[in-house]
């Protein structure tokens, strides 16, 4: 490692290496800390973003602060880095991973040898190669949540983020409680890594999903609860033309009552707008034998699991998509986003612009349908817009005959996950279907010997 060299203007040295002192910066003086490496040719200025104050309590908090930076600082210059590039979120559960499959391979080249290994996993027991790929997949998997703050330095994560990865999850993917709790995990040791080269100053407590699937973080969609969401959108839209003062607002409102037929009709994820990529596209749009009686409609799907899937367009969304098309190339807009914006906004969009979401709207649905639950309320009791998904499911189970397998291929989710969340089984209910084909004859029995016993 070059030696750091630090020039004599440093108000304190706190280490051999390390020397901080304080400046104005805005109304009030802050820490600082400058380090100096190549024989003072170069040198690397950190803000500390502690306020400067008389005593040793304010003191003690900027030192702890440099140490972390000088941390930072050496574990860069060590692995031959620039002492400026950030030690992000994903940079740092590489390096986590590198380290792990290192022990991993140590451990089969031991065992190979006829010796027992001697790196330990998590729970006690041992790296294999087969437990690293799983943490890979974990960390390509929990890229979306980290989309925006992928590339901020790990340090500056607000802990409060990272406690909703659990409302994420729960929101933006059907995972499996315990598969929730593996992401969880692999997160908490990324952190307990970089707490050990002191990267950051703790690990924090992430809150783990329950095992009861039945509390997932959306509540089921009524068909009288459907119907009255597509009126209001209805009425909403004639009541915004009627007005006539705000042509991107009619377009709204007009996308609005679409892109609810659109969720319903076909089960796609509702797309949370921060991963753009994963957005509804026209490209995804298929239609094969239009205008025969063969034809079919199909909107293909990047899954979350890393495998495609086409989900089916039930006939009765047909001419929604035509009306899509329509409004499309009457605005002309291009063809690359379902559902854009038809004007520009100033600072905010422009025309052709996707729209992330429709989340103000939908609360504003629910406000007016007396659905909205105070706030506060357990998130399994809250209506959001991913229960349109579970309701094109639960419709296709309850009246479509179809078989689970192949439901589950058609949404791009699993069997247990429909079984447990979506699929309702009542033996009442389903009565007449477990009962027909039956023969009662076959079994019936008249006739009785003299001590009652049937005459078999």
């Amino acid at each position: 490692m070059p030696k750091l060299i630090f020039p004599e203007e440093f108000e304190t040295q706190i280490a051999d290496d390390i020397r901080i002192g304080y400046r104005e910066q805005g109304k009030h003086p802050k820490w600082y800390a400058r380090i100096y490496w190549e024989n003072g040719e170069k040198n690397s200025y950190y803000s500390l973003g502690v306020k400067y104050e008389e005593g040793m309590k304010s003191f003690l908090e900027a030192r702890d602060a440099a140490h972390l930076k000088y941390a930072d600082f050496k574990e860069r210059v060590t692995t031959g880095g620039s002492p400026t590039t950030i030690i992000s979120v994903e940079s740092m559960g590489r390096r986590y991973l590198k380290q792990i499959r290192a022990w991993a391979e140590a451990n089969e080249a031991l065992i190979a040898k006829g010796q027992l290994p001697r790196h330990k996993d998590d729970r006690n027991g041992f790296w294999t190669i087969k437990k690293v790929e799983s943490k890979e997949r974990y960390h390509r998997q929990v890229e979306p949540f980290f989309d925006t703050k992928w590339n901020k330095s790990i340090r500056n994560i607000d802990l409060r983020f990272l406690d909703t990865f659990l409302q994420w999850a729960l929101d933006n993917r059907e995972w499996a409680p315990s598969t929730i709790n593996y992401h969880i995990t692999y997160l908490k040791q990324v952190w307990t890594h970089s707490y050990n080269k002191g990267f950051v100053d703790n690990v924090p407590k992430f809150t783990r999903a329950s095992a009861d699937l039945k509390n997932r973080s959306f509540r089921a969609l009524q068909a009288e609860e459907w119907d009255m969401m597509i009126e209001w959108a209805a009425k909403r839209f004639h009541s915004k033309r009627e007005k006539a003062t705000d042509p991107e607002a009619i377009d709204l409102a007009y996308q609005y009552w679409m892109w609810l037929h659109f969720l319903s009709y076909t089960g796609v994820r509702p797309p949370h707008g921060q991963v753009k990529k994963n957005l509804l596209k026209w490209d995804s749009y298929i239609v094969e034998e239009r205008d025969t009686p063969q034809e079919k409609r199909m909107f293909k799907r990047t899954d979350e699991k890393e495998h495609d899937y086409e989900a089916v367009i039930m006939p009765e969304a047909w001419d929604v998509f035509n009306m899509m098309e329509e409004f499309r190339e009457k605005r002309g807009l291009a063809k690359t986003y379902l559902f854009q914006h038809t004007y520009d906004k100033e600072n905010s969009w422009k025309k052709g612009d996707p729209i992330l979401n429709f989340r103000s709207t939908w609360r504003n649905m629910l406000r007016d349908l007396g659905l909205a639950m105070p706030k506060g309320s357990p998130a399994h009791e809250t209506l959001v817009p991913y229960a349109l998904r579970g309701y094109f499911i639960t419709m296709r189970l309850r009246d479509g005959g179809m078989r689970i397998e192949d439901l589950a291929e058609a949404t791009g989710t699993s069997v247990p996950v429909i079984r447990e969340i979506y699929y309702e089984f009542s033996t009442r209910k389903q009565y007449s279907d477990l009962t027909s084909g039956s023969h009662p004859d076959r079994v019936k029995v008249r006739e009785r010997d003299k001590d009652g016993f049937a005459s078999i």
